[in-house]
């Protein structure tokens, strides 16, 4: 039985040393832009950058629970789909399934930021003149382009349930979302368009997860050596 080796001593050094470096660094680029932002924008609240939110709007510490537990599952998708993209592009022989979890990370990590930074209904029409509906619209052509381009992978797998369901959450957020004047009862409108947005992201990150699983395994016709 091979026992573990001590590590080297000057790796530790080492190791420790770059570490140190890396903080130091960081800590003087901080320094730099603090000293920089109280020359060229002294009005600029540089603590709302960094603060939490309920600190920020001094609000209840609960305030966008689910909201933030949304985007907490956004990047989940986004991390769990690029680590497999990167695996198996490293391990070889099936690139097309590195190429469908890649691009189903970047989707993800897109609506992630677009979830946290509300890039549809405030960012994008000032930084580059596209209206909300745009943007949706966008986004949704590329999830199409995505189950289109990759509906081998997307049809013959027994997730495909969970992803409709995503799908069906999602479209029921937009539609509340164009009728919510019409709908009188607040918390009955925040239910139907925060609760389902909330409900899709679950059953997107579920379908991501045990895509993963499936994709790891090998395909029937492997060779079993």
């Amino acid at each position: 039985m091979n026992r573990p080796t001590p590590s080297d001593p000057r790796r530790l050094v080492k190791s420790a040393s770059l570490a140190l470096v890396a903080t130091a660094a960081g800590a003087a680029a901080l320094g730099v832009a603090a000293w920089l932002l109280d020359r060229r924008s002294p009005d600029l609240p540089v603590g709302d950058f960094f603060r939490d939110l309920s600190s920020t709007g001094n609000v209840p510490p609960l305030t966008g629970a689910a909201s933030q537990l949304g985007l907490a599952l956004w990047a989940a998708a986004a991390a769990v789909a690029g680590y497999n993209a990167l695996r198996h592009a490293r391990l070889g022989g099936r690139p097309a399934v590195a190429r469908f979890l890649a691009a189903t990370g970047v989707l993800s990590a897109a609506l992630l930021l677009d979830d946290m930074f509300l890039v549809h209904e405030e960012l994008a029409y000032p930084a580059v003149g596209l209206g909300e509906r745009s943007v949706l619209g966008l986004f949704v052509l590329a999830a199409a382009a995505l189950f289109v381009v990759y509906r081998r992978f997307i049809l013959s797998g027994p997730a495909l349930p969970v992803l409709l369901t995503a799908c069906v959450c999602f479209a029921v957020m937009l539609g509340v979302d164009r009728v919510q004047e019409q709908i009188s009862n607040q918390n009955l409108r925040y239910l139907l368009e925060d609760g389902m947005k909330f409900f899709g992201i679950v059953a997107w990150l579920t379908w991501v997860v045990l895509t993963c699983l499936r994709l790891d395994q090998p395909p029937p016709d492997a060779d079993p050596r």
